[in-house]
This record gives C-alpha cells, structure tokens and sequence, in this order.
C-alpha cells in the first residue's frame, strides 16, 4: 500500500526510490562510501558514470566536478536519478541517458571525460564497457564493487589496457557476513 515510493537522508541529499531500484540498505556505510569514491575524483571537470542507478552516487560526483553524464538501463531508476538530482539542485550539472553501458558509451567515445565511475552489478561490466574506456583514453577509473572476483577479472583486463590499481579499499556493509563493497582506483600510465 502507499505510494511504493521510499525516501532516504544520506548526508544532506534527500534520495527517493522505488521497490523496483536498487539503494544500499546500509546508509551509514553507504554515506562512507560515496563520500570516498567521491573524493577519488576530486578536482575532475567532467565525469561519465556507469550504472548509476537511482543517482545516490551520482549527487556525491555532481557536487565535486562540473559536469557529470550518468548512465543507467533500469528506467524506473533513471527517473528517479532525474527527480533526486532536481530535488538536490543538481539537475543542471548532470546529464542521465536511460540504456545500456555497453551500448550508450559508444556514442560517447569523442567526448573527453576526466575520470569514469563504474558500479556495476555483480556479474561485473561488460567487455565493451572495458573496451570502450581504453579507446576513449580516460585516465582515472574509480570502481565500485559488490562482487570481489568480477572486480579482479575486470582490473586484470583494465591492466592489460596500461591501467595500474593505486588504491582499494573495502566497506563493511553487511556486519558478520562475508560480503563487501570494495572502491578500486585504476589509473593509465
């Protein structure tokens, strides 16, 4: 019953999502962890993020840089990311595309990105995601992962493309059990 519309407070952003979208139970370790991935990126002009879900990253990325272009298939969570980012007064400097990674981030390859963030679901990201960021020549990539293998799997190719891990750092979201949520920073040299 009720509106199947749920409200969140993490730090001072309000975030709203819906039955169907993913959003960290966790909030206290998840405002740790934004605020980390966030500061990853600091002094970034322009920052494309894929899987972005509802947009709870996503206010955290807008704040430190100019611009950011955020991608997301799940509909419903796009037009939440878009009702959250204008509730924050953050609209203006996001730009949300609904639809695959993979097939989105071609149409981006000419566009000069300082950083990119990935929070993919489990199963990792696609290979053309990976692909796509060695042709685009991006620089910094700050990986959010629930799933310590496919983030090893995908470091492994990203080292292949001349990326080098600099830093990683788990979050306990789930006290008493094995699962983390791990920050990855990977950078081209």
């Amino acid at each position: 019953t009720g509106k199947g519309i749920i409200s969140e407070k993490l730090d001072k952003y309000t975030l709203n999502f819906d039955t169907t979208s993913f959003f960290q139970v966790n909030t206290l370790q998840a405002e740790n962890l934004f605020k980390y991935a966030a500061s990853l990126v600091d002094g970034a002009k322009s920052i494309l993020e894929l899987y972005s879900g509802v947009g709870s990253l996503t206010c955290y990325l807008a704040d430190k840089c100019e611009h950011v272009t955020s991608i997301e298939e799940w509909r419903s969570a796009v037009k939440m990311a878009e009702r959250n980012l204008k509730l924050n007064n953050l609209g203006e400097r996001v730009n949300t595309l609904c639809g695959k990674s993979e097939e989105l981030i071609e149409d981006l390859e000419l566009r000069n990105y300082d950083a990119v963030v990935l929070d993919p679901p489990r199963d990792g990201c696609n290979r053309a995601v990976l692909n796509a960021i060695k042709d685009m020549n991006i620089n910094k990539i700050v990986y959010v992962s629930c799933n310590p293998a496919t983030l090893a799997r995908d470091c492994k190719i990203l080292a292949g493309f001349n990326y080098k891990l600099k830093s990683l750092r788990a979050f306990d979201m789930f006290p008493q059990t094995a699962h983390v949520e791990t920050v990855a920073m990977l950078e081209k040299f």
